[in-house]
């Protein structure tokens, strides 16, 4: 089985459920061509411009073994090489670095459980899109999330 195939879409029924706000952007950047420029713009800064023709498309619930359950807002698989995954958040969140974690330990946990032969995983590129009515003045990368002490000074240098 290969790894695209492990993902299930979910039923339209289901996208009734989703708040009105993340299901515009949703339909906006399901269109592959508006997806692979805002990756390559924004994620890959033009280094990497997305061909949309190589782009999947996948809705998918994600799960992991710690009880944590969270819709991704969009996923992509792009040339059978990695994924991408836009969250798209209008909440001010000083967490956010965290949850983005959880949703790239998710994307791989799923394809160790999917195909527990696989030698090589498949990473998981997310980019946070803030769309909020004010300016984010919180944490944007994990390290910030971290309490920087002497015992885990040396651990800073492996982080960043």
């Amino acid at each position: 089985m290969l790894i695209q195939d492990s993902f299930i879409k979910r039923k339209e029924d289901d996208i009734l459920t989703m708040n009105p706000y993340n299901l515009c952007l949703k339909e906006v950047f399901s269109n592959k061509q508006h997806f692979a420029d805002l990756f390559s713009s924004v994620y890959f800064k033009k280094r990497l411009l997305l061909n949309p023709d190589k782009l999947s498309l996948y809705d998918k619930e994600t799960h992991h073994d710690l009880g944590f359950r969270k819709e991704n807002d969009l996923l992509m698989f792009y040339d059978d090489k990695f994924f991408l995954h836009p969250e798209f958040q209008r909440k001010k969140d000083p967490y956010m670095p965290v949850r983005i974690l959880n949703y790239k330990y998710a994307g791989i946990h799923q394809q160790i459980k999917t195909n527990t032969k696989l030698h090589l995983l498949y990473p998981v590129y997310s980019l946070t899109l803030y769309m909020g009515e004010s300016k984010w003045e919180h944490r944007k990368t994990l390290y910030e999330c971290i309490h920087k002490s002497d015992w885990n000074k040396d651990e800073t240098l492996i982080m960043r």
